[in-house]
């Protein structure tokens, strides 16, 4: 069974998988037994984009925005680790979908595409609350 909620860092190195890829502030790791799930580890103390996808995915789970956005399962208590829906890199003929005015990566690497082929949004970790407050 999958790690939900807040967890501990060592329960998700015990299911840490081989590295898929990486950016400026994360690196992704399969998840392994679920296929379905990534693990974004944090590069740089305090993990805020980890921390932002948690609280922004807390509070649009239970809307239809959650219908775009990669969906998150857990979060480690110090923020280094996220589990994430895992949404594999668009391909070249793949359009991207709209994105909130207030989410900040509009790169073509910000979104992807799920096992049931549904394209959302995978990286919402940097936002712009100016834009919407």
């Amino acid at each position: 069974m999958a790690l939900s909620g807040l967890v501990e860092e060592e329960n998700v190195e015990a299911v840490l998988g081989a590295k898929i890829e990486e950016g400026s502030a994360r690196i992704v790791y399969a998840y392994d037994g679920e296929n379905s799930l990534v693990i974004k580890k944090g590069k740089y103390p305090p993990y805020i984009s980890n921390f932002t996808e948690w609280i922004i995915w807390s509070q649009i789970a239970e809307t239809e925005r959650a219908a775009i956005f990669g969906a998150c399962y857990a979060l480690s208590r110090t923020g280094l680790y996220l589990i994430m829906e895992r949404l594999d890199s668009l391909q070249d003929t793949d359009a991207m979908i709209g994105a909130p005015v207030w989410t900040t990566d509009s790169k073509r690497s910000a979104q992807g595409r799920n096992a049931a082929n549904i394209i959302k949004i995978r990286d919402y970790g940097t936002v712009a609350l100016s834009r919407v407050l």
